[in-house]
């Protein structure tokens, strides 16, 4: 995230509150579409470029994903449950586990 120094504070805040937020309830069917829209349509675009091409080849091999999944990618995403996303939101989203930094002018 990127704010003016005189922000950063309120930035955080509120950021810690969607977070938070996101835990306690999770996101909607619309949410998801959405966000399922919008990686669907910018895939094709992004793996066009032979630099985002190679990163995601590069990813998929640290991970340990057989080569395919660059092909499979696209229906697993539109696979995906609200289910599975909130499941995914418990596991991973931790608001009182952050860990907060912060680079810019500094006060004295």
């Amino acid at each position: 995230m990127q704010t003016s120094p005189e922000d950063t504070q309120q930035a955080i805040t509120s950021t810690i509150a969607l977070l938070k937020q996101l835990l306690t309830e999770g996101i909607t069917e619309t949410e998801l579409a959405t966000a399922q829209r919008s990686i669907l349509h910018s895939y094709p675009v992004d793996l066009a470029d032979p630099d985002l091409l190679v990163q995601r080849l590069l990813a998929n091999e640290i991970h340990g994903l057989p080569l395919d999944n660059i092909r499979q990618f696209p229906q697993k995403i539109a696979n995906t449950t609200l289910t599975e996303v909130q499941e995914a939101i418990k596991t991973l989203i931790h608001p009182d586990r952050l860990a907060i930094v912060s680079a810019g002018p500094v006060d004295y």
